[in-house]
């Protein structure tokens, strides 16, 4: 099965990068936000592919891509399968990741996935270590950098996600986990 069109929901800073790494990889894109005429026709759709699946008794398409930011830059793509997600699914999913450019990991569809499981905690001991004094941001984010080889220290990259965003991927791992 071949990919020819991709829904993006969103066109903030994710969406459109996903959209523009779809783009850039030749397929045909449809962008949705909140303009109420983009809204209703991406539910129109929506609505009729899964009133579709419903009808048939099966929904083993539902399978979810978790895209790193910057989307255009960041090389990953976590696939999450559902507990119904045939193999043909997967297969595609992944066929359109790698078409896109991306580098695939599969997960279980657990709260944060795999990155965000691992990065958010991260994170926030960062902050804690800030807090109490252990050193100043500066020094946290260069010795992170430095001493873990990645490109931003952690304070840095909360600043980068946004503190909002990390808030509540930490309050879902809180729930969830």
């Amino acid at each position: 099965m071949d990919v020819k069109t991709l829904a993006v929901v969103g066109a903030g800073q994710m969406g459109a990068g996903i959209a523009q790494v779809a783009a850039q990889s030749g397929i045909d894109v449809i962008l949705i936000d909140v303009a109420p005429d983009l809204v209703q026709k991406g539910l129109a759709g929506i609505r009729g592919q899964l009133d579709k699946a419903v009808g048939k008794g099966k929904l083993k398409g539902e399978i979810g891509m978790h895209f790193m930011n910057p989307v255009p830059v960041m090389q990953l793509v976590e696939i999450i399968r559902g507990t119904q997600t045939s193999d043909a699914t997967y297969a595609t999913t992944r066929a359109l990741a790698e078409r896109m450019g991306k580098i695939t990991v599969l997960s279980k569809d657990m709260p944060g996935f795999i990155v965000n499981r691992i990065l958010i905690p991260m994170l926030n001991e960062a902050c804690f270590a800030l807090q109490e004094g252990l050193a100043s941001a500066e020094d946290i984010d260069t010795a992170m950098k430095l001493g873990t080889n990645v490109p931003m220290g952690p304070l840095a990259l909360a600043d980068f996600i946004g503190l909002d965003t990390c808030l509540s991927i930490a309050e879902v791992l809180h729930r969830g986990l």
